[in-house]
């Protein structure tokens, strides 16, 4: 009985930590072979409390990180607060699917769950299609 009530409880904290933050725009595209793309995003913190953040990029899936330029590549977000930041990705004129993500960090003493939310860009392809297709 006391088992169950603690995993309840821990997929609850999950839940709520993952909602905790967002990024808009959330699906941009951009024509086949674009060499440079960036974009200007905004984050928000949805939670009670202040917060910071990393940004991170991705190519095709989250397993392969692309190198990028943030500024700022890291910030903190007041309780409930948002700020802008921008992206640039060399994509090498490679088209596919482009991740950039906001990756909360923990504090100190929280668990070290590291929780990511992403736009989708797509060079070439559809940033709506769950595959990316090609256009």
């Amino acid at each position: 009985m006391v088992k169950s009530n603690l995993v309840g409880l821990l997929c609850a904290l999950v839940t709520s930590v993952a909602g905790a933050h967002g990024i808009a725009p959330t699906r941009l595209e951009a024509p086949s072979g674009s060499k440079l793309i960036g974009y200007q995003f905004k984050a928000m913190n949805f939670l009670n409390r202040a917060a910071t953040y990393r940004v991170e990029c991705y190519r095709n899936a989250l397993a392969f990180p692309q190198p990028c330029l943030a500024m700022p590549k890291q910030f903190r977000l007041s309780a409930n607060g948002s700020r802008p930041f921008r992206v640039r990705l060399d994509t090498q004129s490679k088209d596919g699917l482009y991740y950039i993500c906001t990756a909360y960090i923990p504090e100190p003493g929280e668990a070290s769950v590291v929780t990511r939310t992403c736009a989708r860009f797509g060079v070439g392809v559809d940033p709506n299609t769950k595959g990316a297709e090609p256009k």
